[in-house]
């Protein structure tokens, strides 16, 4: 135990270590945290932590008769809930270490935009540190998921990149000009493109996810919830890293690293590199493949850091990031999961090439790209092998200068880039069916600034600010069929799209008394949308919608009590809004192009809003042994934006259903007894309910018959039902239930060497996998099991690990569609499912890693 040293800035030490003694030794500027053994005492910005109040005195006293100490200055008192605004996240955490090793520490957060621990948050959250995410060998957002119940994280089929579900919420995951209903955000930057999935994760120093409508602090509304990531901050002393680790399964190399330090009295710099390579870890068993493996990724990234405090009031953060992804087309991970007639069907299958079961097998015929050649005339088709390449950079600055000692102005700018190219076979069989090539262009800026008006004399804190985004974007598309012979199904569409979002926010805490606090806020948002698509010959121009304009209010209200420092009691109000957006796909408007009686085609979808409640507790029991949060949620959407594959015409569409009700309760917990020393075990459970709750009429899938519900005319002139009722019934990728156990034990190994072992199961409900509610793609209850066992010296310099994830090596899907080709019957009386593919997860993984950090030596 000890007081924190930090570099003294302007006196001298010794001046410093008696100013110290002479202001704080009275009462007026200490503070108590906490009741009893386990209490903190903040005096000025030093926390000193001890099992006894009289042990923290003891300290000061200590402090003040030995060698002169350096200590930091000129910084208000913070409150007994925050960190100085300038504080970065892991800045904030190692300045309130635990002082017991089996006490459960706590993590700073950063949902509302200010430095919090978690159990101070009036948001249900869940938070994950750099250390967590290294030995559970997390390197993606994908990964994220497992650690996250009702969160599920789909790499998605096609160029457009991921998708993101939380509590059965998602986005279409079909057009690339679609808002996220779950958010990704790196380092303050909202990042509004399902691409950004593929991008790496590198040096990453913390993960929140916020769950549930946001709309005041995060740049853009979300709908359904926030991926936060944070990079890790340079250091203020030399520090670096490298780890490499090999899977077996797949083949896999990866490489990770880091050097960072101090560069000058004020700047702090930190350079962060990753390296992967494999083989794959599907088997394409087509005739004559064109690759034997997928998806084959090689990924290359690197991020740079920079700290600078030229001052004790202006702090400027810096970050870039790139990212060089290329794997064997977007489809590569995908299979037939579900086959009617219990072999593969339609145009694309060979019989007895393909189990339709998910595993570790895939069927992917080579593509006939000189033929398509010769047909089309376009000489963008050049390989028998479908690949995928994207490329992504990311620069942020965050820059924050006070202005008083209560009034701070802060700037986050984002200038984020995207170029992405696909050749794909879009369906799986040993036979080429379906083909396509697209391209994307995007470039994206973003600024926020806001105001903040905080000082510990007042009960009263104040938050403005403004938000703008302008993203130009262009699509390129084209593909052809095989079902006889090679044929077009269009010649090359340029979707040219551009949109501007512009946003204001306030936000205030009111502490009414020491205990209750009343949080108020509300977010002007205004989004506009350009399209200048002109259809290729010999389409006509029927785009007569050009501009489209909407704009939202979301307030939102927030109660907290806090009976004492380990509680935290709190109920909301919240809305949010999610911009509508101009459909994307070529084969969406083929169609409506040729058809005379079609004059107009408007081309966009409504926004999508949500409003509810949510109510939690957080806190810590049995002297500070066992952490709690529980929380319940009711949420009613509006105009849900839905995806809709439609196999018959090959269209990816988007829809506005009526409106969806999400509920649930969910907790989570940690417990670390005193008793057995390097011991934890935590948990989680979550049960979910999320269904349309009004008439909705929605396709029918595939071989649904009369009787099976597919009973409902798409317009009065036509004689076959091609719609169904979808109220009452669930939304896609929305598990009933989620739930996760995990043990982690440290213990020390001969002298100076310690030993680490974490086991971790996550069990999830089965859920539909697509709109159509087909049953052929439903997902059945899977239970993941990771492990590891770790060792190295207690300096930390070096440490060996071995990883196992997936150990029960379950394929489990994502998300899918039906098979174009396949299944008959759609409402009539007796129908044939149509078969069913989407992409398949990784299996057993079996890792080796060797970290190595050389200033540890």
């Amino acid at each position: 135990m000890g007081l924190r040293r930090r570099k003294l800035k302007t006196r001298s030490l010794n001046g410093a270590r008696d100013e110290i003694c002479h202001r704080h030794l009275g009462c007026r500027e200490m503070s108590w945290f906490g009741i009893g053994r386990h209490s903190t005492l903040q005096i000025g910005e030093m926390t000193l932590r001890s099992k006894y109040c009289v042990a923290s005195l003891a300290a000061l006293a200590w402090g003040c008769m030995i060698s002169p100490v350096a200590i930091a200055q000129d910084a208000p008192v913070a409150p007994t809930n925050t960190v100085p605004q300038t504080t970065s996240v892991q800045q904030a955490a190692a300045a309130h270490p635990a002082e017991d090793p089996t006490i459960i520490p706590d993590i700073i957060v950063n949902a509302r935009r200010r430095n919090e621990t978690s159990l101070q948050t009036p948001v249900v959250i869940s938070a994950f540190s750099q250390e967590q995410l290294a030995t559970l060998n997390v390197t993606n957002i994908t990964d994220v998921a497992k650690l996250t119940p009702m969160l599920v994280i789909s790499p998605a089929t096609g160029p457009y990149g991921g998708n993101l579900t939380l509590r059965g919420v998602a986005s279409p995951s079909s057009n690339a000009s679609s808002e996220p209903a779950v958010t990704i955000n790196i380092d303050g930057i909202p990042l509004s493109y399902g691409g950004v999935v593929r991008m790496a994760n590198i040096d990453i120093g913390q993960v929140e996810v916020l769950k549930g409508p946001q709309a005041l602090f995060f740049g853009k509304n979300s709908t359904g919830g926030i991926v936060s990531l944070r990079s890790a901050e340079p250091t203020k002393t030399f520090q670096s890293q490298i780890s490499t680790g090999y899977e077996f399964n797949a083949h896999q190399i990866d490489i990770d690293g880091y050097v960072s330090g101090p560069v000058t009295n004020t700047l702090d710099m930190r350079l962060a590199g990753r390296f992967s390579r494999q083989r794959g870890y599907f088997h394409n068993v087509a005739p004559n493949a064109a690759f034997d493996y997928a998806p084959g990724t090689d990924e290359n990234g690197v991020r740079l850091s920079a700290n600078w405090e030229p001052s004790d009031r202006l702090t400027v953060k810096l970050r870039g990031t790139y990212d060089d992804v290329s794997e064997n087309g977007s489809y590569s991970a995908s299979q037939k999961i579900f086959c009617a007639r219990g072999v593969s069907s339609g145009p694309g299958a060979v019989p007895g090439t393909d189990d339709c079961t998910p595993n570790g097998t895939i069927v992917f015929a080579p593509i006939p790209y000189q033929q398509i050649q010769a047909i089309t005339g376009i000489s963008d088709y050049d390989s028998a092998a479908s690949y995928l390449k994207v490329k992504q950079h990311l620069i942020s600055s965050d820059i924050s200068y006070k202005l008083t000692d209560s009034i701070t102005l802060s700037s986050i700018t984002g200038w984020y880039g995207i170029r992405q190219r696909v050749l794909d076979a879009q369906t799986t069989g040993a036979r080429f069916f379906i083909g396509g090539l697209s391209s994307v262009k995007k470039n994206s800026f973003s600024q926020e600034v806001r105001l903040s008006f905080q000082s510990p004399d007042s009960p009263v804190d104040l938050m403005l600010g403004g938000f703008y985004q302008s993203d130009n974007m262009l699509v390129r598309e084209t593909g052809v069929i095989n079902t006889t012979q090679i044929t077009p199904l269009s010649p090359y569409w340029s979707f040219p799209l551009r949109s501007q979002a512009l946003s204001a926010f306030g936000q205030t805490d009111w502490n009414i008394t020491k205990k209750l606090s009343l949080s108020a806020g509300v977010r002007y948002s205004r989004d506009r949308k350009y399209q200048y698509i002109v259809p290729p010959a010999p389409y006509p121009n029927k785009f007569t919608t050009p501009e489209v304009q909407f704009s939202n209010w979301s307030p939102e209200l927030t109660l907290s009590y806090k009976p004492d420092s380990e509680t935290n009691f709190f109920g909301s109000y919240k809305q949010a809004y999610k911009s509508g957006a101009y459909q994307i796909g070529y084969t969406t408007y083929n169609a409506s192009l040729t058809n005379p009686a079609v004059t107009d085609i408007p081309a966009f979808y409504r926004p999508e809003t949500v409003k509810g409640f949510e109510i939690g507790m957080k806190t810590l029991l049995f002297d500070r042994q066992l952490r709690l949060n529980l929380a319940a949620y009711t949420y009613r959407y509006k105009d849900l934006q839905v995806s809709r594959f439609d196999p018959s015409t090959i269209a990816l569409l988007i829809l506005n259903a009526s409106s969806a009700r999400v509920k649930g309760l969910e907790g989570d917990f940690t417990f670390s007894p005193r008793a057995l020393r390097g011991f934890s075990i935590n948990g989680s459970a979550a049960l979910n309910s999320a269904k349309y709750d009004s008439p909705f009429l929605a396709a029918c899938y595939v071989g649904q018959t009369i009787g099976g519900g597919c009973n409902a005319l798409q317009s009065s002139t036509a004689t076959v039902p091609s719609l169904q009722q979808m109220e009452g019934r669930p939304l896609p990728r929305a598990p009933q239930f989620s739930g996760s156990l995990g043990l982690a034990y440290e213990s020390t190994v001969a002298s100076d060497y310690k030993a680490r072992f974490n086991v971790n199961g996550v069990y999830t409900s089965g859920y539909f996998l697509s709109q159509e509610l087909n049953p052929g793609g439903f997902t059945p209850r899977r239970l993941l099991v990771d492990a590891s066992v770790s060792v190295g010296p207690k300096s930390g310099s070096f440490e060996f690990a071995l990883i196992g994830r997936n150990l029960s090596n379950h394929y489990y899907t994502f998300s899918g569609f039906q098979s174009p080709g396949t299944g008959s019957g759609t409402g009539t009386n007796v129908g044939v499912l149509s078969d069913f593919e989407g992409p398949v997860s990784r299996g057993r993984e079996i890792w080796l890693k060797l970290t190595i950090r050389p200033d540890a030596f």
